[in-house]
């Protein structure tokens, strides 16, 4: 029984997602009744620019509730009547058009506010439509034949540094293959987009081997093992399993790309096989076996982390099914007689396992075995939360937690924030051993303050929120002091352009000069977006050296990526900020 609670809360604490409560249905309101008109005209983004007809407009209000939609007539005409004075948002679309907001600069952005007053009649700028593009072809698969049922993706990326990333201002557009191989994507804007073919990978196929041939003539005897299994491998056109062999196809407005045609490939498996170790040499009593892919076009993207079976009795375990590639096998573990204290915190989820053991291995289609996993006790974190600011408050509503830098830890197992005692004072055991950087959370800004923002968290001389230190096994960190105030810096100030008009709806995005401060989640990395009036605001600012500059447009998931930063660094201003400094800039940009 306790083997089987250990499995539970093995799969369960390490599983990427969290199961939620399905949202309510949203109470939809009449739209409300005012005295403002706002018409308009939705047209095709070519040189023509023709009209639209029967395009869809939505207008929304300022509360989600108040949404109105209409149709454009035969001349791509629309007019809302009868609207309350309030700020608005626009968009269209239409059949094979893409949609688009009333003020993007392109397409899927989000646009300007239009604000209306009582009475009002405004006539709004055109909003111009842009064709939708398409990528079609037939997959095959290693034998030539069609492969049926398969999942094809246009993925739209960037280059940056010379490797590719996927842009995540743009959804990605999935399909399946027909029955025939056949697969067409529509409505895809324009850009630079990599195909990519995701079969079943849990349908493993065995080759036929000479002595399977030789037993089916014949019919004597037992059949022979099959050769090989292999299974289907993403695969990115011209038929690569590898990103930097993926051929880029880059799409104009409306242009449609056929003949991308190209083959799935398939891979052999093999099983991994081996034992868990405890520290005294000897199996623990209790243990789990995962395994993570570390080559983002592997089988197996660097997220899924799957477990293997295990053998208690022995502590073997076995991983089955891996095709080649990296990967890391993972091992956690309680000891022969954990305390009774510590065993009810790990099974409830609140602490992390005692004992953890590593070791990366590389797979190339034969069979592994004979692996060991060493298991070793965590380390401690041990520190102390300081306030500057003489207002007596509960330090309990902070909290501290160690977040791995260490490649082999990182996205693995997220360690349970802890909160300090009365005084300020925070220990974290069972960390695993490795390198960290500390978060540490402060309470939400209340309405007589901007919230709390942390200075710095000082150990032997350096920061340890911008700057790793080491773990290591069944040793102490400790004399980190943590300093917290209410004094951050703030930057503010207006985009203006050449006419000293207002820009608004632009990103404001600021992060340090020094490269080594570019790390994921970086408390110094920060983008805004500018007001209507082209006004922004950053606050909770460490002291530092940082770069400064407007964008129109800005990919939300590449924002800590250093490649994606360093693009910017060559036409962005420089400023300093000192402690709990407020300073102003104004951004001016060219229209």
């Amino acid at each position: 029984m306790r083997r089987v609670l250990f499995f539970s809360l093995f799969v369960a604490i390490t599983a990427t997602g969290i199961a939620q409560t399905p949202p309510r249905d949203k109470v939809v309101q009449s739209p409300s009744i005012g005295t403002a008109t706002l018409s308009g005209i939705i047209v095709a983004a070519n040189e023509a620019r023709p009209p639209v007809r029967r395009a869809t407009v939505t207008l929304t209000r300022n509360i989600p509730e108040d949404v109105r939609v209409t149709a454009t007539d035969e001349d791509g005409r629309y007019t809302f009547a009868q609207l309350p004075a309030g700020s608005y948002t626009l968009s269209a679309t239409q059949g094979p058009y893409l949609p688009m907001n009333f003020g993007a600069p392109l397409p899927g952005m989000p646009g300007s506010p239009v604000v209306l007053r009582e009475g009002q009649v405004l006539a709004v700028t055109p909003i111009a439509l842009t064709r939708g593009g398409e990528i079609a072809g037939r997959l095959s698969d290693r034998t030539g034949q069609p492969a049926a049922d398969v999942s094809i993706e246009a993925v739209q990326v960037i280059s940056l540094g010379g490797q590719l990333r996927q842009r995540t201002s743009a959804r990605g557009t999935r399909v399946l293959t027909n029955s025939h191989g056949e697969y067409r994507i529509f409505g895809l804007p324009p850009g630079d987009f990599v195909v990519t073919a995701r079969g079943n990978s849990t349908a493993v196929k065995d080759s036929a081997s000479a002595a399977e041939f030789a037993w089916v003539t014949q019919q004597l005897g037992t059949a022979p093992p099959s050769a090989r299994s292999f299974v289907n491998a993403p695969t990115v056109f011209p038929g690569a399993t590898s990103e930097a062999s993926a051929s880029v196809i880059r799409l104009a407005p409306g242009e449609e790309r056929v003949g991308v045609d190209f083959a799935i490939q398939s891979v052999p498996v093999a099983n991994v096989s081996g034992t868990v170790m405890g520290l005294d040499g000897r199996p623990p009593s209790e243990f789990g076996v995962s395994f993570i892919a570390r080559d983002p076009y592997a089988l197996l993207p660097p997220s899924s982390l799957l477990t293997c079976a295990v053998s208690p009795g022995d502590a073997g375990f076995t991983c089955r099914g891996l095709p080649p590639g990296q990967y890391q096998l993972t091992a956690l573990g309680i000891s022969r007689q954990p305390s009774p204290d510590l065993d009810k915190a790990y099974r409830s989820g609140s602490v992390a396992p005692p004992l953890s053991g590593f070791i990366d291995v590389t797979v190339n289609g034969q069979d592994l075995s004979n692996i060991v996993i060493r298991l070793q006790s965590g380390g401690s974190i041990i520190g102390k939360i300081g306030l500057t600011d003489a207002t007596p408050t509960d330090v309990s509503a902070f909290s501290v937690r160690p977040v791995a830098t260490t490649p082999s830890l990182t996205g693995f197992f997220p360690i349970p924030a802890v909160r300090p005692a009365a005084d300020g004072t925070f220990r974290v055991d069972n960390v695993m051993p490795g390198s960290y950087r500390l978060l540490v959370t402060t309470p939400p800004a209340g309405p007589n303050n901007k919230g709390w923002v942390v200075q710095s968290a000082g150990l032997d001389g350096k920061d340890v929120i911008d700057f790793p230190f080491d773990v290591a096994a069944g040793r102490e960190v400790s004399g980190i002091a943590v300093n917290i105030s209410m004094t951050g810096g703030e930057l503010s100030g207006r985009i203006i352009d050449t006419n000293e008009q207002a820009a608004p709806q632009l990103y404001v995005y600021l992060f340090p000069t020094d490269p080594t401060l570019w790390f994921n989640n970086s408390r110094r990395i920060r983008a805004v977006r500018s007001t209507e009036t082209g006004a922004y605001s950053i606050n909770g600012l460490p002291a530092g050296e940082y770069h400064l500059c407007a964008l129109t447009e800005f990919e939300t998931g590449l924002q800590f990526d250093p490649a994606y930063l360093a693009q910017f660094v060559p036409s962005a201003m420089k400023i300093t900020l000192r402690d709990g400094e407020k300073q102003q800039q104004t951004l001016r940009i060219a229209r």
